[in-house]
């Protein structure tokens, strides 16, 4: 388990904890999945929009990955646990993955849905290896 405290600026503060993901991802024993799990705090006095997301790419530089969760408003003093899930397939076995974790947050969101003049956050950084 990882926890960061984060003050990302005077308006806000999130705190990121409990980041897991398979370092050595069984296809077999996973459902061919390998999920990146953060939880997040807002400890800030006001409601903040989030989103992750966690991009990667084989070291091979064959393959790649985006998995964005969705935006969600996270109220003041409240914690939520996101999952992330990313499909892979036999060909990928053999292949070692580096990967970031972004957190984008802000304080309001388009007529989409889409955050506004986020904030972006690197909550981690790491590697995997694909086998059987």
């Amino acid at each position: 388990m990882i926890n960061v405290t984060v003050a990302t600026s005077s308006k806000s503060n999130i705190v990121v904890s409990q980041i897991s993901w398979s370092h050595r991802l069984s296809l077999s024993k996973n459902n061919n999945t390998q999920t990146f799990t953060l939880t997040i705090k807002n400890t800030d006095k006001n409601p903040l929009y989030i989103q992750v997301l966690s991009t990667g790419n084989s070291t091979n530089l064959k393959s790649s990955f985006n998995v964005e969760s969705g935006v969600t408003l996270l109220s003041s003093g409240s914690s939520l646990t996101i999952s992330l899930n990313q499909q892979f397939n036999a060909t990928s076995i053999g292949s070692k993955f580096n990967f970031t974790i972004l957190l984008f947050h802000g304080t309001s969101v388009d007529k989409s849905g889409n955050i506004l003049d986020p904030q972006t956050l690197q909550v981690a950084k790491g590697s995997f290896t694909i086998v059987q």
